[in-house]
């Protein structure tokens, strides 16, 4: 990705209890935010970043998943 601006956007396990449930927890967050009791989303607040001489790493926790976006990359 030389040249290359990244946005990642993670969603990951939500355990209120405590219990550090991943793969049966019973909520997800989005870049660290939750849909409110009213429905309403507060937007996405992804991780942003430049890839160095065209590589960026990307460490994933369990039951996580990302999104990488790349903006100005040559090919």
């Amino acid at each position: 990705a030389p040249g290359a601006t990244y946005e990642i956007d993670r969603m990951t396990p939500d355990d209120p209890s405590g219990a550090g449930r991943t793969l049966d927890a019973p909520g997800v967050r989005i870049d660290g935010r939750v849909v409110s009791a009213d429905g309403s989303w507060p937007g996405f607040q992804p991780t942003v970043g430049t890839a160095e001489a065209g590589h960026f790493q990307v460490t994933l926790g369990a039951g996580e998943a990302v999104v990488v976006t790349l903006h100005g990359h040559d090919g």
